[in-house]
């Protein structure tokens, strides 16, 4: 009887260690996953940093299957800058250019509203694709009337 009581302890005691180690590493994991989380910004938000880290400048577009190069100092003169506050500015041959944008994480699009001379006063918008976005590379694309456009963009 004595060593069944002694025995029954050990294993009591030998299973509390196991329960309050496994109450150790649980309580880790959920303290380090929560501040991972906590500390991580969200994919939007690194899209967001990433759109508004400089100016886009055109490199190149495709119109369908076609490439078309730009000049240098034309292409230079064409660009979009993204603003944190949610508006921009896009420099084109016609002139300056400013309206919002807002990002569709969901779909990876860019819808911008622009409002301007060029839009004889009426809202314009746009919903671009993100095909591309690094700190170096910006690949916007939209179709209209059936053709397929692909504007490339570097950082300056």
């Amino acid at each position: 009887l004595h060593r069944v009581d002694r025995r029954q302890r050990q294993m009591c005691i030998r299973d509390s260690i196991k329960i309050i180690t496994m109450k150790k590493v649980l309580l880790l994991f959920i303290v380090l996953t929560t501040s991972a989380l906590t500390n991580a910004p969200t994919q939007k938000q690194n899209i967001s940093n990433l759109l508004c880290s400089g100016k886009w400048v055109i490199h190149y577009a495709m119109v369908g299957d076609v490439k078309r190069e730009f000049p240098k100092e034309r292409s230079s003169n064409t660009w979009l800058v993204f603003h944190k506050n949610g508006t921009n500015e896009a420099m084109s041959p016609e002139g300056l250019h400013k309206g919002t944008w807002k990002h569709n994480i969901k779909n990876n699009e860019i819808t911008f509203i622009e409002n301007s001379k060029f839009t004889k006063g009426k809202d314009q918008i746009t919903v671009q694709k993100i095909k591309h976005l690094d700190k170096n590379e910006l690949v916007l694309e939209t179709s209209a009337r059936n053709t397929t456009f692909t504007i490339y963009f570097k950082k300056e």
